[in-house]
């Protein structure tokens, strides 16, 4: 993957793309819904494995962009984690 830049809200400088805090708001939002660890560890690293791919050919995305992409893939996987993971969309 190329260096990957997230353009934040309101336009902020961009910052590098961190699979990191990816998995764990993912990981957080399944544990927020009582899905129990092993199983939210298993789908954060789902979703991010997804987003690799998807992210493979593009060099800037925006916080908009990468939390609506994940929130879908992580609908397949967890809907109520889904749910509160794209409530952020709305802030």
């Amino acid at each position: 993957m190329v260096d990957l830049h997230v353009i934040k809200k309101g336009g902020r400088d961009p910052e590098p793309y961190n699979e990191g805090k990816l998995h764990a708001s993912i990981h957080a939002a399944c544990l927020a819904v009582r899905t129990p660890e092993g199983a939210a560890g298993v789908t954060a690293k789902t979703v991010c494995q997804h987003m690799l791919a998807w992210l493979n050919t593009k060099q800037e995305i925006t916080t908009t962009d990468l939390l609506t992409k994940a929130g879908a893939y992580l609908s397949a996987h967890n809907p109520d984690a889904a749910v509160l993971y794209l409530s952020n969309l709305r802030v």
